[in-house]
């Protein structure tokens, strides 16, 4: 079976032409902060998924909700850090740079609300079901232990948000009563400026982005 790419958009390297990470100019690709979401076209996916890579983190759904997992890294990661075959734990203080991306399968009665963003293409992905590969070949350059063995699951037909959920559609959330609000209070924290209703929601928890995600009739990947 082929083995994963080394970035979502194939093997051109990554930098801040494709995502919204760390280099020499700071984080965030010299702005200290997220950029609104779907900005970086050159990084999509085959797909047509965008951001996954940088920007933010995104949470990922597991049976312990005392022990978050996340992927994508963010706009703290530098290029030799991140490595999106990688998962990791959600260790504390990170909220700055976790956000969400939701998943619904196919066969669900009510399919997705878009969480904003998107451009033209629209805001939901159709992933097609099949054998899907995790990690790297033992030996490959560039791929951390914990992206080794690979592992292939099988999966049905998904859908997938085509970028991270935005504040905006976040506090919308918020003010039906399903959601609580963002848990940290940092400059970074993208809630607290009204001028990033279109970057992606970040200070916030495992359990927020699980209730964001139901209250959208969809799920963590």
């Amino acid at each position: 079976s082929e083995s994963p790419s080394a970035q979502p958009w194939g093997d051109a390297p990554l930098d801040c032409a494709r995502a919204i990470i760390r280099d020499a100019t700071g984080k965030g690709c010299g702005k200290n902060s997220t950029t609104a979401v779907g900005m970086r076209v050159g990084g999509a996916s085959p797909e047509g998924l965008l951001d996954m890579i940088g920007n933010v983190s995104e949470y990922l759904h597991t049976e312990d909700p005392w022990y978050p997992v996340r992927r994508g890294g963010s706009f703290y990661g530098t290029a030799a850090s991140i490595d999106h075959r990688e998962t990791a734990h959600v260790g504390g203080g990170s909220a700055q740079t976790m956000g969400i991306r939701c998943a619904a399968d196919i066969e669900d009665e009510t399919p997705p609300t878009p969480s904003g963003g998107g451009g033209p293409a629209g805001p939901v992905v159709t992933i097609p079901g099949g054998w899907f590969a995790m990690g790297c070949p033992a030996g490959q350059a560039g791929c951390g232990s914990q992206a080794r063995p690979v592992e292939y699951f099988g999966l049905g037909d998904f859908q997938l948000d085509r970028t991270e959920a935005t504040v905006d559609a976040y506090l919308d959330c918020v003010s039906t009563g399903a959601c609580t609000e963002p848990t940290d209070h940092h400059d970074r924290c993208n809630a607290l400026h009204a001028d990033r209703g279109e970057h992606p929601i970040n200070c916030i928890r495992a359990n927020q982005a699980e209730a964001f995600c139901n209250w959208r009739g969809g799920r963590l990947p």
